[in-house]
């Protein structure tokens, strides 16, 4: 059995195609296969995946009419043969080692789920962030340093966020996934959150590699950038789905559903910039105000005008805040008052 199955969904990224590509083809560990689907790409992504299949025979190439990002993963999974799985998205790169720091985990562990960091790549600014769990999760007394796994449980807030909603950050064994009936739901968006949440609940511990071995690239015209008044229904689909998921393993309360209201709070944060058209706002703040607790709603119309401000800067500061159609605006905040220096995308 081949030991790595590396899943990789293509839409039209032949512009950073070739990097992600190389990435896996110059791995140190060399026993690995390449599923890739392209998803009705317009530009030459296709072409560009069938030139490394003739290159390499583990490459394999599957093509299908444009249906999105979860029924793309649901039929790369479905094409998986290895042992482990992995996922890259078409315009990251793995670090050339990462295969190799996941294989020895697995041998030395027997893991279901292995988590790892990663660093944030602007390609506009060309900043580069490294996201570290260990970090993370100190803030909750687990030291990562001290031990290499921790169960989803044993966090006591954040639990949505340090289970990451993704899955190219992690590892899994394929049986657990086949074991668990883990799978993805066929949306556009938000696919791999139920995913994430699922394997991270269910296995028995969550193994950690404290090294950077994925890049995750931020590009301003991706499609997580784009404007979709879809997005809105996707984020209802995704959230019933999550509290379905936390209910049936008799999860949905107390901290938990504290967790889940910042969780919410964090998504359609997240989705207001996006929406498309005035129509999309109305609806928006419609199904909000439904499905929020009235606090939380304030909590979100405080984040929609402010971000993420202390007291202290809403009282005085500069910053940057994120407004409508994913524009950006300088603005000098005094009492709570915000007076517009500069506008930009």
């Amino acid at each position: 059995m081949t030991q790595f199955s590396i899943l990789i969904p293509v839409y039209n990224m032949e512009k950073y195609l070739k990097q992600c590509l190389d990435s896996v083809l110059n791995q140190t560990f060399k026993d690995f296969e390449v599923i890739t689907i392209d998803d009705g790409s317009t530009d030459s992504s296709l072409k560009i995946l069938e030139e490394y299949a003739k290159l390499d025979e583990r490459f394999k190439v599957y093509s299908q009419k444009n249906c999105g990002l979860g029924i793309v993963r649901k039929n790369l999974l479905k094409n998986a043969c290895g042992k482990y799985i992995v996922f890259v998205d078409s315009d990251d790169w793995l670090e050339e080692n990462a295969l190799e720091c996941i294989n020895n985990k697995f041998i030395e562990t027997k893991a279901e789920v292995i988590q790892f960091d990663y660093q944030d790549y602007n390609e506009k600014t060309g900043r580069v962030c490294v996201k570290s769990l260990a970090k993370d999760v100190l803030k909750e007394g687990i030291d990562l340093n001290k031990k290499s796994h921790f169960k989803w449980q044993e966090l006591n807030k954040s639990l949505l966020l340090y289970a990451s909603p993704n899955v190219w950050a992690k590892a899994f064994s394929r049986d657990f996934i086949l074991k668990n009936n883990i799978d993805f739901p066929d949306t556009r968006y938000y696919e791999d959150s139920i995913f994430a949440l699922k394997a991270a609940v269910l296995t028995n511990e969550i193994y950690y590699i404290n090294k950077v071995l994925y890049n995750y690239r931020i590009v301003a015209n991706s499609s997580s950038n784009k404007f979709y008044d879809e997005k809105i229904d996707l984020c209802v689909d995704n959230l019933n789905r999550i509290k379905e998921f936390l209910s049936s393993q008799n999860m949905f309360k107390d901290d938990i559903i504290k967790e889940f209201n910042e969780y919410q709070l964090a998504c359609w944060t997240a989705v207001y910039p996006f929406i498309a058209t005035d129509e999309g706002y109305d609806k928006f703040f419609n199904i909000c105000k439904n499905m929020l607790q009235p606090k939380v709603f304030k909590q979100l119309q405080s984040r929609i005008k402010y971000g993420n401000l202390t007291f202290w800067e809403k009282i005085f500061s500069v910053r940057n805040i994120r407004v409508k159609h994913a524009q950006r605006k300088k603005v000098l905040i005094i009492l709570g008052f915000m007076i517009e220096l500069k506008s930009y995308n």
